[in-house]
């Protein structure tokens, strides 16, 4: 028997499409108190084909040789940057720029420098592309491409996204995890961190319920977490106070209540599966700005 979904409805408990009320056999679920506070793309990872500028790479190298810590300041396209080593990225060298929002990964491990190959891998932070439209982001990260390309010759070679929407006003309950409905045929159990395999997927709850990661990396994320927590660890809690503070009422106050915790609902939608959705669609989507046509109502912010 397939799973039924919950009839949704208003206030006044006509049925509605955007109704909070849901109604079905097990019960009544209220989620009048639920309020979105910020939604957008909240994640880009743009990767290009290319030949590599051999006398940048060897420039990069030679900054680095002798240096305590793998890290030095670079110059770059006209901007300071912080070079290191690509670490397990599978690049050998990643250029930071956190007042740009960009990360440059460049050089794969997996491709000789002097063939063409995915040498180059653009990771954009949420402010980014919070700021500018997808066509001026395409624009910003094409230049890029353009500028370590030989020729520049170079072409996009698939993107990656996230998706986040923040909220207050609900949070897992206990035994959440057992209680979620999936196509899981194998369900195991492990200390330390609770780790449930479902087939070739994987669920990891973190921190006594305050994460869950559902799926591999590879394939379709989903992720449930503890945004206030996290946003004050990676020190970006004023700018996510900005956002969820822009959100009001139909009297112009703000949704937000600092007094209570903000979660994220986050899909994380890899290379791979957004390559499968263009072949299924008999399409091409190599580019953020290709994506975001198949996206629906998106806006930066809902």
């Amino acid at each position: 028997m397939s799973k039924q979904h919950f009839q949704r409805f208003d206030q006044n408990f006509e049925e509605a499409t955007h109704g909070r009320q849901f109604i079905d056999s097990p019960g009544h679920i209220d989620m009048t108190s639920m309020n979105i506070l910020y939604s957008s793309v909240d994640t880009v990872r743009q990767l290009y084909k290319l030949r590599l500028k051999e006398a940048l790479i060897e420039d990069m190298q030679q900054a680095l040789e002798g240096i305590p810590g793998g890290k030095v300041v670079y110059t770059f396209a006209g901007y300071q940057w912080m070079l290191r080593r690509g670490g397990a990225s599978g690049y050998q060298f990643s250029l930071q720029n956190a007042e740009l929002g960009l990360v440059l990964l460049l050089k794969s491990r997996y491709a000789k420098l002097e063939a063409s190959g995915t040498h180059l891998k653009i990771e954009v932070s949420p402010k980014m592309i919070f700021d500018n439209t997808a066509e001026d982001l395409q624009i910003v990260l094409n230049s890029y491409a353009d500028m370590v390309s030989v020729d520049s010759l170079y072409s996009p070679a698939g993107v990656a996204i996230h998706l986040a929407c923040d909220y207050q006003g609900w949070e897992p309950p206990k035994h959440f995890v057992e209680k979620i409905t999936c196509r899981s045929r194998r369900v195991s159990d492990r200390s330390g961190i609770s780790e449930l395999k479902l087939d070739t997927d994987i669920c990891t709850v973190y921190g006594h319920g305050q994460s869950y990661l559902f799926g591999a990396a590879s394939t379709l994320q989903f992720a449930l977490y503890n945004k206030s927590k996290e946003a004050h660890y990676s020190d970006k809690l004023d700018y996510f106070k900005d956002r969820w503070n822009s959100k009001t009422s139909d009297f112009l106050k703000p949704l937000y209540n600092p007094e209570e915790t903000v979660w994220r609902a986050e899909v994380r939608f890899s290379h791979s599966v957004i390559h499968q959705f263009a072949l299924a669609n008999q399409t091409t989507i190599n580019t953020y700005e290709d994506v975001i046509k198949h996206l629906g109502a998106y806006g930066p912010m809902v």
